[in-house]
């Protein structure tokens, strides 16, 4: 919870405590849990520099289990804030095959790319037959449900998503965030999905990555499903949240086209 609330607090709130933060961890052996808020809150304000900075530290990484310390490294592909394919700096560092062929499938759902979906789709089947790893069928099948969406069949399509995901877990929960995401959009299903991006992820069942993060672009999904509902009131609650969070984010991110498409709406709504 006490993640979760410096998430969601404006920048200019969140600063001072996060500062306080940092110092504590400078002061004393880290700890896991410690530095696992940190870096959830800084990444979730699109603080990559500062993350990465931490992340680097002897001390931090001592204090991590490895797939903790990976789990991170992957965190900003998996909000979208970065693209799987081209980013470097920490953040890209020692990546696992499985680590980059999951971020391309999640950078080019992001960009609806249909083309691409398939590509990795046949991609990821190959490369879970060679290694005799399931997981990565289960994805395929995933994107051939995001792809029967952008043809056309959003009802059945997001369906298949949801039937193949199975349990939510760090290999599937950003797949269960792109499909509340596109829940939102089409006509069909945006009832559905605003009623799950209403709460916070968490909360809403087996569904969610426990990560208080995804309640960053969770505000701007919400903001575009509640627009294009007609509830502009709600709208405008959401993207203003979304805007004041991400007000401190480094320049060059991905998610600058979401605020700016944000800020964008709150001009135009009343």
């Amino acid at each position: 919870p006490l993640t979760r609330a410096l998430i969601g607090l404006p920048a200019e709130k969140r600063r001072p405590v996060v500062n306080w933060l940092l110092s504590e961890l400078e002061g004393r052996a880290a700890s896991e849990r410690h530095v696992g808020m940190a870096l959830q809150v800084l990444i979730a304000a699109g603080r990559l520099e500062e993350a990465g900075d931490l992340l680097v530290k002897p001390s931090v990484r001592s204090a991590m289990s490895a797939s903790g310390y990976r789990s991170f490294g992957q965190m900003p592909s998996d909000l979208g804030y970065l693209d799987g394919e081209v980013h470097d700096g920490v953040f890209a560092q020692n990546r696992s095959r499985d680590e980059l062929l999951r971020s391309r499938l999640l950078a080019a759902l992001d960009r609806a790319d249909g083309e691409a979906i398939r590509r990795i789709a046949v991609e990821a089947r190959e490369h879970g037959q060679a290694v005799g790893a399931p997981i990565w069928e289960t994805l395929a099948d995933a994107a051939d449900g995001f792809v029967a969406a952008l043809d056309g069949d959003a009802a059945s399509g997001l369906a298949r998503v949801e039937d193949v995901l199975g349990v939510n877990n760090l290999q599937t929960g950003p797949f269960w965030f792109r499909w509340a995401e596109w829940l939102g959009r089409y006509p069909g299903t945006r009832a559905r999905g605003i009623a799950l991006l209403s709460v916070p992820w968490d909360a809403a069942g087996t569904y969610w990555p426990g990560s208080g993060a995804y309640d960053v672009p969770r505000l701007f999904a919400l903001g575009r499903a509640l627009e294009a509902d007609g509830e502009l009131a709600g709208a405008r609650e959401a993207y203003g949240r979304f805007v004041a969070i991400l007000a401190e984010a480094d320049p060059g991110l991905l998610v600058h086209e979401k605020v700016d498409s944000a800020r964008a709406a709150l001009a135009r709504l009343p």
